[in-house]
């Protein structure tokens, strides 16, 4: 029978030591050829939601904001570069005639007015917005962008559930303006100043710009505002707008190619159509 000495301690050599750490690095390496495809695969997958979310995001803002268009306000560079609308916050009726038996604050078109009294639900506006009666664009002299059929609200409204009904009817105040056109059904709209989309290709953004004031003719980028949003993944872009025959409807064409960190790209088709009878 073999002894085993009482200060003798169980343990391991340097070689096996170095052997064991040998086979955990080759273990090591095989795993992670194995799990590396798995894990390129998931932060491809990550890049592309990405692209597809920003890709969502940018035709839904597009469609909402030229959905809300004043009609006969879009307009788009030659180059396909830039598109510029104003946008309608709300609007209503405007009293065009007199009460049976007399009274009742009409709009006048035959002189310079000030004032005139809602008809059904009043819109919710302040007096930083602005007056627009019958828009028929560039050329016609009833064009909001040369300011001609446009007027500075002085007056606000701050509920929504005013009506005309009311034992007060609700009286809209503006700057003096002989407008020089009625609307057919006697509409009004309440607008904020003009937006645009910029694209950039060498950038590769797509930018959004508000509150730069009124200009006749249209101006890419708009000078003295910084952009509010902006997407920075733009490899192409076309901003086009067609007018219609017949000029009773306009459609709103973007095209935009999205591309990512990884190379992979997205395209993004927006038509809108848009209604433009004053």
């Amino acid at each position: 029978m073999r002894l085993t000495h009482p200060d003798r301690h169980a343990g391991f050599t340097l070689v096996e030591m170095v052997v064991v750490m040998v086979l955990i690095g080759i273990l090591a390496g095989l795993g992670s050829q194995m799990v590396k495809p798995a894990v390129e695969a998931y932060a491809a997958t990550i890049k592309r939601a990405g692209l597809a979310e920003n890709a969502d995001l940018i035709a839904r803002r597009l469609e909402r904001d030229l959905h809300a268009a004043l009609p006969n306000s879009i307009r788009a560079t030659s180059d396909g570069f830039a598109l510029e609308f104003v946008p309608v916050v709300g609007g209503g009726l405007y009293r065009s005639s007199s009460k049976s038996g007399g009274g009742g604050d009409v709009l006048r078109f035959d002189i310079a007015d000030t004032t005139f009294e809602v008809l059904g639900p009043v819109p919710v506006y302040s007096s930083s917005q602005f007056l627009v009666i019958t828009n028929l664009g560039s050329g016609s002299g009833a064009d909001a962008y040369s300011g001609g059929n446009r007027s500075a609200l002085s007056s606000a409204n701050g509920s929504d559930t005013l009506f005309s009904t009311d034992s007060s009817p609700h009286v809209v105040s503006f700057a003096s303006k002989q407008f020089p056109v009625p609307s057919p059904d006697s509409r009004f709209h309440i607008v904020d100043p003009p937006v645009s989309y910029v694209c950039d290709i060498t950038a590769k953004t797509l930018k959004r710009y508000q509150n730069y004031g009124w200009n006749l003719s249209q101006v890419a980028p708009p000078l003295g505002v910084t952009p509010v949003t902006a997407s920075s993944m733009i490899s192409a872009c076309s901003l086009k707008y067609s007018p219609g025959i017949t000029s009773r409807t306009g459609l709103a064409t973007v095209s935009l190619t999205l591309t990512n960190a990884a190379n992979e790209s997205m395209d993004i088709l927006v038509q809108v159509n848009v209604p433009n009878e004053p």
